[in-house]
């Protein structure tokens, strides 16, 4: 039987159901098991970010069997800006691991790289899965690739209601408070690296453009009135979902315990296999100054979605940054995430190696 010739270009609009079909083809293995649903525009949030985003697919015959997706976003390392490129989104479908698609997919985005407004490029690397390493960055074009850290994934099962530091006044946000958040998230992340960029417009935007980050999903710590916290609890099942396959033991385990349990105290509805795992993520943090008004937010939440439809709460973290200590008391698991940077700047890749702790990354880079 002859093979149909593999064909690679970047995605049209008409690819959308092939995109959605691979995603099923290629679930995400951990502790949970599960599959991306971005019915129904695949693309749709990285759009949002920046109309250039695109995915290199290949396709055999009218089957879309691998795709890698490139997404810009400005962010800033040392207070410098640049224009990244998140390399994210790799998928190859199981029948095809062992031939050329993986290579090619990779070499379009490479190819196409060499002439877009990127300058630096960031890969997110499950730690456990080394595979795909060589093809994304390093080897087919890009510069000189450097590891600068782990960023977590921490999932967290809201159970137990945690104490709140009672200095902290505890608020949802309202419109007229856009100035002094503004003010809060331009001075934290510029003294952080790989932040988003972020100006006295940037807030005002984001709450225009993404469903789910309205104003009020946004929420402050207070201290003698003045802002020194800032979290966002966000349901981007507007743009994605994610489809529960199936559990390992442990969490399978927990599942159970947790069922027994919400008959005699509150506890998030647990996830079953076939549906919507409902997850809220925890995006947009800043503190000033204030390390104990960041773990004071994440206390609030907590306990804000103790009992409720959604048992996962959703945080991303440098696995050296300071704020981990914040994360004591709070039940759940990690999946870990290498990162890797490629950029044509010595300097640039001195400070992130030596100052990795300063590095914050948010949501933009997840996708």
């Amino acid at each position: 039987m002859t093979k149909n010739k593999i064909e690679i270009r970047i995605a049209e609009p008409e690819d959308n159901q092939g995109l959605i079909n691979l995603g099923r083809e290629c679930p995400m293995e951990a502790d949970i098991t599960v599959y991306p649903d971005r019915s129904p525009d695949y693309t749709a949030i990285q759009k949002l970010i920046d109309k250039d985003s695109y995915l290199a697919i290949g396709l055999e015959g009218s089957k879309i069997i691998g795709y890698l997706g490139c997404s810009y976003t400005e962010l800033q390392i040392n207070k410098i800006r640049f224009m990244g490129g998140v390399i994210a989104d790799f998928k190859v479908s199981p029948d095809h691991r062992k031939g050329m698609v993986t290579y090619r997919v990779v070499k379009k985005v490479s190819d196409t790289e060499k002439n877009s407004k990127a300058n630096l490029w960031v890969g997110l690397i499950l730690t456990k899965n080394k595979a795909p390493l060589p093809f994304i960055m390093g080897r087919v074009g890009f510069p000189k690739t450097i590891k600068v850290g782990r960023f977590n994934i921490r999932n967290f099962i809201p159970i137990r209601n945690l104490k709140i530091d009672p200095k902290f006044e505890i608020t949802q946000a309202e419109k007229n408070d856009i100035p002094e958040m503004s003010e809060v998230y331009m001075n934290f992340y510029s003294n952080n690296h790989l932040t988003p960029y972020f100006d006295k417009n940037t807030l005002d935007e984001l709450i225009r453009k993404f469903k789910g980050l309205e104003i009020e999903n946004f929420y402050l710590a207070r201290e003698n009135g003045k802002i020194k916290s800032i979290m966002a609890a966000w349901d981007q099942s507007f743009y994605k979902r994610l489809v529960v396959l199936n559990f390992n033991p442990g969490p399978r385990f927990l599942i159970i315990m947790c069922r027994i349990l919400s008959l005699f105290m509150k506890i998030p509805k647990m996830p079953k296999r076939n549906k919507h795992l409902k997850v809220i993520n925890l995006v947009m943090t800043a503190h000033d100054n204030s390390t104990d008004a960041y773990k004071a937010l994440l206390r609030f939440m907590n306990n804000k979605f103790r009992g409720s439809k959604y048992p996962i709460l959703t945080l991303y973290l440098n696995s050296n940054s300071p704020l981990k200590k914040c994360l004591k008391g709070m039940i759940g698991a990690t999946v870990g995430t290498d990162c890797y940077v490629s950029v044509e700047n010595e300097e640039i890749n001195n400070i992130l190696l030596n100052e990795s702790d300063k590095i914050h990354p948010e949501w933009q880079i997840f996708l």
